[in-house]
């Protein structure tokens, strides 16, 4: 008996032993490889890859000719504030919303280190709500720090997120959420294309960057969905993704504006009406005036899915002859004009913008 518990004594150190040995390595691991830790705090923190972003994210004031009684043309007053993200720190180029800036005569931006700098616009397009604002040198060394942009395509619904931004009157604030959607429409805007986050975004984060978990830009925070009348944060929030914003800022500084393209074609829906009118009707298109509005209503009833009209000498001329299709080809089908309309803008916005 003495023999036995000596010997089961002895087993149970050596597996003791044994399991302490296994455990080291483990203990000795500051935590799970797939999350940010900070061995010297202990603590699990995504600060360190943020740290290198944060200062690039300024804060823009836009000043005005304020209205009332008192208002001095020649001294402009703070109207609006939002964010702003640098993304050419060579050039001290940044990017913010066009609300941000919009009917704005003077711009300053406000940087992490207190620094406070004039800025003018380069250029701003309504239709994605993008500006670009270059700061103006005074003689004092810039000096700045600009964000890493990654491209928008490569995120995926469950990313984390973290917005960055002056909300509400604060100083800078980080929050944090996840990627709830991607591709979002029907905004009412051109952009077809919005990343959804419910990272908490309010009054005074537009033009503010989102954030990757490695501090890199994947957006442009623009516009909340709220549900209340205050207009606050419901955990729904929009931002115009990088490969959109990257474009236009691009556009804006090369050009001013955002050159966009035209098909040279006036595409008009089918509805049941217009079917039974093609019926009736068919074959007896006639030459119509440029510019005027697509008689659908008289197409060929083989077309009943849409109705192109190209115009002579654009862009659809231009395609055809690379493809080799003469245009009296398609002119059998639909008559040409000389000009062609532009599509009307979309109107309504559910989404509110904090104009702030």
């Amino acid at each position: 008996p003495r023999l036995k518990a000596l010997l089961s004594t002895g087993l149970s150190s050596v597996l003791t032993g044994i399991i302490l040995i296994q455990a080291a390595p483990a203990a000795a691991q500051p935590g799970p490889s797939y999350l940010p830790y900070d061995a010297r705090r202990g603590v699990f923190s995504f600060a360190p890859g943020l740290d290198d972003s944060l200062p690039a994210v300024v804060q823009v004031t836009t000043l005005g000719q304020s209205r009332g009684p008192t208002s001095d043309a020649d001294d402009p007053k703070p109207f609006a504030s939002g964010s702003g993200i640098i993304v050419d720190a060579a050039e001290g180029v940044l990017i913010t919303n066009n609300h941000v800036v919009e009917g704005g005569r003077k711009f300053t931006v406000d940087l992490t280190d207190g620094r406070l700098f004039d800025a003018v616009l380069v250029g701003a397009d309504k239709a994605t709500d993008i500006a670009v604002l270059k700061i103006v040198p005074d003689g004092r060394p810039l000096n700045l720090s600009q964000v890493q942009t990654v491209d928008s395509d490569t995120l995926r619904t469950g990313d984390l997120a973290f917005a960055v931004g002056y909300p509400l009157g604060l100083d800078q604030t980080l929050t944090m959420g996840v990627i709830s959607g991607l591709n979002r429409s029907g905004l009412g805007d051109a952009v077809e294309d919005y990343i959804q986050t419910d990272a908490a975004v309010n009054s005074g984060n537009s033009g503010g960057p989102l954030l990757d978990s490695r501090g890199r830009l994947i957006g442009i925070n623009t516009s909340i969905l709220s549900g209340g009348f205050g207009g606050g944060n419901d955990g729904i929030a929009f931002a115009v993704p990088s490969r959109i914003m990257l474009y236009v800022a691009e556009q804006l500084r090369k050009n001013g504006e955002v050159k966009r393209g035209a098909t040279g074609a006036i595409f008009g829906s089918l509805n049941a009406e217009r079917a039974r009118l093609e019926n009736r009707t068919a074959g007896r298109q006639e030459p119509r005036a440029c510019g005027a509005k697509p008689d659908t209503d008289q197409a060929p009833e083989r077309h009943r899915a849409f109705m192109v009209s190209p115009c002579p000498g654009d862009l659809v001329d231009e395609g055809l002859q690379r493809v080799g299709i003469g245009r009296h080809q398609l002119d059998r089908e639909v008559r040409g004009c000389k000009g062609h309309n532009q599509g009307q803008e979309r109107e309504g916005h559910r989404a509110e913008r904090d104009e702030r």
